[in-house]
């Protein structure tokens, strides 16, 4: 994770950490639910800045995919009265659901750059190219049961870039339309694997 994210990105998934304990309550009071409110605004912050610049991030496109596509706020308890042991279930559901996105590091737009830039220089792609391929690599689906689905997209990549460099004729390095070759290398890999390895919401993958 260190050659793709720097240390300041990484701080920012741990910073976090502390803030576990208000789940740890059986139940809360108000100045629990500002400290939840704390939490839940800076993780839509995050997407919010994420889709503005339009990085792809497999930890944003998780929670759109889960949650639709909103103007702001992604993650709420409004309405919601800690005090009440139903509601501060509902509310530390909430509030565990927001940390676990801010624990991934694309989470942040700094860190959805920085793992696009890592592919780039792998692909040896520009950035543009290099986003769109983590996109498609990264597009979450909902199985029959509504579960929330995201392919482990650290492991397809590997495999494609391994693809690319081993397969003959796979595609010619030389040709102008290079990256649009990956990209379409990539759609057939991901159709032909369907139905493969995935992992559910609540394993955002940490360890790229």
């Amino acid at each position: 994770m260190a050659s793709i994210f720097t240390d300041r990105v990484i701080n920012g998934t741990t910073q976090t950490i502390h803030d576990l304990d208000v789940l740890k309550y059986e139940i809360g009071s108000a100045g629990l639910k500002s400290q939840v409110n704390k939490i839940l605004q800076r993780a839509n912050r995050r997407i919010q800045n994420v889709t503005s610049k339009g990085y792809a991030s497999p930890a944003v496109k998780a929670v759109i995919a889960e949650r639709g596509t909103r103007d702001y706020t992604y993650f709420s308890i409004a309405g919601l009265d800690p005090t009440n042991k139903i509601d501060w279930e509902q509310i530390r559901y909430e509030c565990g659901r927001a940390l676990s996105f801010l624990q991934n590091p694309t989470s942040s737009a700094t860190g959805a750059r920085q793992y696009i830039n890592y592919q780039a220089t792998r692909l040896n792609i520009p950035f543009e190219s290099a986003n769109k391929i983590v996109d498609i690599a990264t597009d979450p689906t909902i199985d029959e049961y509504g579960n929330v689905n995201i392919f482990s997209y650290g492991d397809i990549l590997d495999d494609f870039k391994a693809d690319v460099e081993t397969a003959e004729n796979l595609i010619d390095a030389n040709a102008e339309n290079y990256a649009k070759q990956l990209e379409n290398a990539l759609l057939d890999m991901l159709s032909s694997r369907s139905g493969g390895a995935d992992t559910l919401l609540d394993r955002f993958i940490n360890d790229d």
